[in-house]
């Protein structure tokens, strides 16, 4: 189970992440519903080639936990660590995108 207070820097996150597209593109909304989809879309897509980057690192920890490489375990550990909190950043991304959607559009 995740700790309240995690729950809440994952809040406080996507939170900061809305305000930092919003301030960087100077716009409330999107302009479309297709804008809106694209920006999504690339944003999954990123979240989802880090998440894949963490399997990655899981096929080769199995084979390292099959041959009892602690060292090689060890190293691909600190790989895996980074891909998640990669994918974490992007899926704050993901969040605040949808945030954002939930205030309509321009058009």
């Amino acid at each position: 189970m995740i700790a309240e207070k995690t729950k809440s820097a994952v809040k406080a996150a996507v939170a900061s992440e809305l305000k930092n597209c919003t301030m960087k593109y100077e716009n409330m909304k999107y302009h479309s519903l297709h804008e809106a989809e694209s920006v999504l879309l690339e944003e999954m897509q990123e979240t989802n080639n880090e998440i894949r980057a963490a399997w990655d690192c899981w096929n080769r920890l199995h084979k390292c936990v099959r041959e009892n490489d602690i060292a090689a375990a060890m190293k691909i550990a600190q790989e895996m660590e980074n891909a998640v909190i990669r994918a974490m950043e992007e899926s704050a991304q993901v969040a605040a995108c949808a945030k954002k959607l939930q205030r309509g559009t321009e058009i």
